[in-house]
């Protein structure tokens, strides 16, 4: 129970964050897309991505953190 909560509340988190953000995290993390097939999908660098990704994931673990939800790192 305690991990389809989890994924809950990660799903939920996962709509505050801008579109962009919320894009690259998605496809890097659920679809196992590389950088690079990121950045095509996104048309954008891999740059890009990279930065978007990093946003997502540092302000995903905040609203987690402030909502007393803790992942490893």
């Amino acid at each position: 129970m305690i991990e389809i909560e989890k994924r809950e509340q990660v799903r939920k988190s996962l709509d505050i964050l801008p579109e962009r953000q919320k894009l690259a995290v998605v496809l890097r993390v659920y679809e196992n897309l590389s950088c690079a097939e990121t950045a095509k999908a996104m048309g954008c660098s891999e740059g890009a991505v990279k930065a978007h990704y990093h946003s997502g994931v540092k302000r995903l673990k905040e609203v987690l953190k402030e909502n007393k939800y803790e992942f490893g790192s």
